[in-house]
């Protein structure tokens, strides 16, 4: 069984957000180039199998002969289990990554293939100041909700990502409290989405930010977070 984790570095366990796992961890977190070029083409493969899947009519007897392949895909990678889902690394300019999170985890297939602009973070010592960061992704198949449109849950789940990167760039920590999200048009798929985010408000371990999707400079949906730091 593997770990991220060194040997003998336990794992904090209190309810922390990633940043604030990874400041703890300090520097018994690995780098961000020791995730391999291999696991990344798997996670990619798996992302594409799901918008094949979706978006497949083959009759019932090809469904049973790959479904058998797949199930031999599985047994192979259970062959080797992790033993911890927590993957963080940390970047050359002090950013940590959290690899197996839901939204944007390079290392999650389940992830929606957000990228942002400029991740890179202020200062340690400069006091948090307020910010906007731009962010893209295009929506496959396996995110359909009505007809050619996204789920609702998707949409929300990248304004969350994109205030939680706002919050980041900001150069605070927290996890996310209170998500408000407001839906003005459906969200297509497979069309290049913007997502447009900013902190506001900075209130001792309170955070504030808000976020727009786009398309064609037309506002499909917006979202406000409050996020809380630890104690």
């Amino acid at each position: 069984m593997s770990s991220d984790a060194p040997h003998g570095a336990a794992r904090p366990r209190n309810t922390v957000s990633a940043a604030e796992l990874g400041n703890l961890l300090g520097e018994s977190l690995p780098t961000a180039d020791s995730v391999s070029a291999a696991e990344l083409a798997l996670v990619d493969a798996a992302r594409t199998l799901l918008d094949a899947i979706m978006r497949s009519a083959v009759d019932d007897e090809e469904r049973w002969r790959l479904a058998k392949q797949i199930e031999r895909i599985i047994e192979d990678l259970r062959a080797t289990p992790r033993d911890d889902l927590v993957r963080l690394v940390r970047h050359p300019d002090g950013r940590i990554e959290n690899l197996a999170q839901a939204a944007a985890g390079r290392c999650n297939p389940r992830s929606l293939r957000l990228r942002f602009d400029d991740m890179t973070l202020p200062p340690a010592d400069q006091p948090p100041t307020p910010v906007e960061v731009r962010g893209w992704c295009e929506l496959d198949a396996s995110a359909a909700g009505p007809p050619e449109r996204a789920h609702g849950g998707i949409v929300a789940t990248i304004l969350d990502e994109a205030l939680g990167v706002a919050m980041m760039k900001a150069g605070r920590t927290g996890m996310t409290v209170s998500l408000e999200v407001s839906l003005h048009a459906g969200v297509p798929l497979g069309v290049p989405l913007e997502v447009r985010s900013r902190c506001v408000d900075f209130d001792g371990r309170k955070t504030r930010a808000t976020a727009e999707l786009v398309v064609d400079d037309k506002v499909l949906a917006r979202g406000a977070a409050l996020f809380v730091a630890s104690r």
